[in-house]
């Protein structure tokens, strides 16, 4: 399997508070992989610790195959990007918005500044922004511009790994469906390899190709997602199923 990140026996917490206990995960090239558990399932520290901001206490991550051992270089940090359920803080708010895209771009050597402006107000025009956003600051914008605002950013360093981190859960039902579409075009678009995490059954449904299911900061199960909406393999699986809250698209 060609995989962009591989999770091998990871073990991470916070301080003296264990979280992740033997974590494996695999997440393949050009799929979308949904992370799903209850809150403090460890979702979004296996999320840290992929995208290189929490550092493992044990195990190995590999990214195109290769061991990542301590702190990151900038290559590396630029295959994997993330956006987080509050855009707040990846944006400035005394910088236009057309600015963090520019800087990300010059940053990682996606574009010269001279390329940066241009390829910043296309990729916001995909985002289906007003033609005048990258000229704004951030305050102007409603919470789900934010979200894609961010997403935009995020892609402008034309990452190999996305990981949404319950990217869509703040937002309202009819500004979570353009979002969830919004990040299907994209993937098909890009050939985007995406970890998708939420507690919401119906989002992951609708947008990802394999579920994983965590639980206590460990892997129960993983499977492609149409199987794994058929018959889980584990009795914890078949509960999340029956009980999550989720939206039906």
């Amino acid at each position: 399997m060609d995989a962009v990140l591989e999770l091998r026996h990871i073990c991470a917490g916070y301080g003296d508070q264990p979280v992740l206990e033997d974590v494996s995960l695999v997440i393949p090239r050009h799929r979308v992989v949904g992370l799903v558990g209850e809150s403090g399932s460890g979702k979004s520290t296996a999320a840290r610790v992929a995208a290189g901001l929490l550092t493992p206490t044990a195990g190995e991550v590999l990214l195109d195959g290769q061991p990542m051992a301590g702190r990151r270089s900038k290559a590396d940090c630029r295959k994997v990007q993330m956006v987080f359920q509050n855009p707040e803080g990846s944006l400035n708010p005394k910088h236009r918005v057309g600015r963090a895209l520019e800087d990300a771009m010059v940053f990682h050597g996606t574009a010269t500044r001279g390329e940066a402006r241009e390829k910043a107000r296309r990729l916001m025009a995909r985002m289906e922004l007003p033609a005048d956003a990258p000229d704004r600051l951030p305050r102007s914008f409603s919470g789900g511009q934010k979200q894609r605002i961010a997403l935009a950013r995020a892609l402008a360093v034309e990452p190999e790994l996305l990981i949404a981190d319950e990217a869509t859960s703040a937002l309202d039902v009819s500004v979570q469906l353009k979002m969830l579409e919004l990040i299907r075009a994209l993937k098909s678009e890009r050939n985007l390899t995406i970890l998708f995490i939420s507690h919401d059954l119906g989002v992951i449904r609708y947008v990802c190709d394999d579920v994983v299911v965590m639980r206590a900061g460990r892997v129960l199960e993983a499977q492609p997602a149409d199987a794994f909406f058929r018959r889980p393999q584990t009795e914890y699986g078949r509960e999340l199923l029956d009980s999550v809250p989720r939206i039906d698209f």
